[in-house]
């Protein structure tokens, strides 16, 4: 029977007390957030693991196991899901440790630099080709050692809200691919939070490590399509992800405890939901607490419950491990073996059986217990955004594409007239080579008085008779001020014998650029007297168009409050495949197709132990 734990995977169960100096002197103990001693049931408690619904196809109206094979076809699925049919570079981040802590640490021995390990993360959404369904940011981290055939699998579960721990076993040419639920108290004894972590900088255990990268390239330049050379931004992308993984738990409580049951709940779930909208409509520029007046009310449920529950604080579990580099432990071993580029066949295995014969120490181990990342004392504003921010990890790119496109189109198909906001400006053109000339802009007087007109700063560039881009460095309008805004191919110039006018339409990555409050900014027209040519500066205004299109989400988010929605907005774990369809339909939008919280037809759910009786009965 195969036990395993993943992400940089160990096993051995320890049910230590890492909270264990907090309480010595404290009335009221902080509470975890995910409590270490308890690992919870193998099998999940409801809903499927986001790896079953990747790897699962349908058959006869039942869905059963297809892993591909080999590796290299495991992770082109994923791409594939992410990119659409065309893609090249994969976008999974992927590291090679042939040195590293996971309990299969010396499956590869004594040929560890020819058999690597491969550790992988997604942490990319969906791009616009690809399975809008599946979110995969964040959520599916990889372990494959092709000595021990075994293919290690954290995925989240949205139903259950929680991170899934899995393997796959007989993962070899000619095999038979077994997947079952691991032992969950073996893996959640290094992987504290139950979701995955990752070495700390300048992570020294991977292929980032040019004496590790060194040593692996004598036995070839990639392995299952992870070349060997790269530098740290691949392993830096997976601790980011990593680091995001782990918060989800945080976030799924305060949904669930830190906005608490009944109407109150409800409601305080309905706000979050808006804000976190907000945020991402925004361009994660941020949200509007007080945009329809109720951040008192929703302040207050926060604040009460985290008295009530947390009144000793929250602790953080640590999802990172000590930075390690295996070399130097055998630093001048090597030497008295004379390791050099040309090294023997003799010299090599001797060095590899050292290595296989390491202790890793207890500083670095990761059944060492950890000590909370910190102890979070939540006060009002700190607890709104987190659980905001968290809220808006659960919601896809695409999703915020759809919602983007059915405010702006339903604001318009109504003709409700933009609300136009103007400023005084001053101009200065100049040619910048060829046939293209810029044309800056300069708007620090609101025309309606200080905060009730618009600001702006920027510059447009005009080429063939239009605006082919433009670079607005602030825009300021009602006390609200927006940095870096990059338009692209949009625009038009009018010229008359009055003057000149430039419209910019405000479009970014296909989006339409929105103010924290949800708000679309439609135009920026830019109005200057005379004759763009140069020779002098230009006087001036700016007229900003907005339409205040995000006032039916709120109208939408009021009806489910007030249905008390058992899927949407219930204390049970945040689900997108049940929030955003609700909603959605209230919106009057196209329902669209979602994964993954129906397990109708899924295959039968085994743990190893189980697989492992179920193998030997049918030998």
């Amino acid at each position: 029977m195969m036990r395993i734990a993943l992400g940089l995977f160990c096993g051995s169960v320890l049910l230590s007390d890492a909270l264990a100096a907090d309480r010595s002197g404290a009335v009221d103990p902080p509470r975890w957030v995910v409590d270490p001693r308890v690992a919870d049931a193998n099998l999940p408690p409801v809903g499927r693991s986001l790896f079953d619904y990747l790897v699962t196809e349908e058959r006869d109206g039942q869905r059963v196991y297809k892993v591909p094979f080999p590796y290299r076809e495991f992770i082109r699925s994923i791409d594939a899901r992410l990119q659409g049919p065309r893609y090249g570079v994969s976008q999974v981040k992927q590291v090679l440790i042939p040195l590293g802590r996971s309990l299969q640490r010396n499956a590869a021995a004594p040929d560890f630099f020819r058999f690597p390990r491969v550790v992988a993360s997604v942490d990319t959404e969906p791009g616009p080709e690809g399975d809008a369904r599946l979110l995969l940011k964040d959520r599916i981290h990889i372990g494959f050692g092709e000595k021990s055939a075994v293919l290690e699998v954290i995925s989240y579960n949205e139903a259950a809200g929680r991170f899934e721990f899995q393997v796959v076993n007989d993962y070899r040419p000619g095999g038979t691919p077994q997947v079952a639920y691991a032992d969950r108290a073996v893996c959640v004894s290094c992987h504290q939070n139950a979701a995955p972590i990752f070495s700390r900088q300048t992570w020294d255990e991977t292929n980032a490590n040019p004496q590790v990268a060194a040593l692996l390239s004598k036995e070839g330049e990639s392995f299952h399509g992870v070349t060997v050379e790269r530098g740290v931004d691949i392993p830096f992308a997976i601790d980011q992800a990593t680091q995001r993984a782990n918060e989800f738990a945080l976030t799924q409580l305060l949904w669930r405890e830190g906005c608490g049951g009944g109407v109150a709940g409800t409601r305080c779930r309905g706000y979050a939901l808006a804000l976190a909208l907000q945020y991402r409509l925004s361009g994660e520029r941020g949200f509007d607490i007080n945009a329809d007046g109720s951040s008192a009310a929703f302040y207050a449920v926060l604040q009460k419950h985290w008295r009530e529950r947390w009144p000793g604080g929250m602790a953080l579990p640590d999802p990172t491990l000590p930075n390690r580099n295996p070399l130097l432990t055998v630093i001048s071993a090597a030497a008295r073996i004379d390791l050099h580029p040309q090294l023997g066949v003799q010299g090599k295995k001797t060095l590899q059986n050292l290595l296989a014969n390491t202790d890793i120490g207890a500083p670095f181990e990761p059944l060492e217990r950890r000590a909370p990342l910190n102890i979070w004392h939540g006060t009002e504003p700190d607890i709104a955004k987190r659980l905001v921010h968290g809220v808006a990890e659960f919601i896809a790119q695409d999703d915020v594409r759809r919602l983007d496109a059915e405010l702006f189109k339903r604001v318009l198909q109504q003709k409700i007239t933009a609300r136009e906001l103007t400023g005084r400006c001053e101009f200065l053109a100049k040619g910048v080579g060829g046939q293209e000339s810029r044309v800056g802009f300069s708007c620090r007087v609101p025309d309606q008085g200080t905060g009730s007109g618009v600001l702006a700063e920027g510059r447009a560039y005009l080429g063939a008779g239009k605006v082919a881009r433009a670079q607005i460095d602030s825009l300021t309008f009602n006390g609200v001020e927006l940095r870096a805004i990059e338009v692209m191919n949009t625009g038009s110039i009018q010229q008359t014998a009055q003057g000149w006018s430039l419209t910019l339409r405000l479009m970014q990555n296909g989006m339409h650029v929105r103010a924290v409050n949800g708000t679309a900014l439609d135009t920026l027209t830019l109005r200057g007297r005379g004759v763009i040519d140069g020779r002098a500066p230009m006087t001036g205004t700016a007229v900003l168009a907005v339409r205040d299109d995000f006032i039916p989400v709120w109208g939408a988010l009021q009806v489910l409050m007030s249905e008390n929605n058992g899927d949407a907005l219930s204390d049970r774990p945040f689900r997108r495949a049940a929030a955003l369809p609700a909603l959605f339909a209230h919106l009057g939008m196209t329902p669209g197709a979602w994964c993954c919280i129906d397990d109708h037809g899924m295959p039968p759910l085994l743990d190893d132990r189980s697989l492992a009786l179920k193998t030997s009965a049918q030998r």
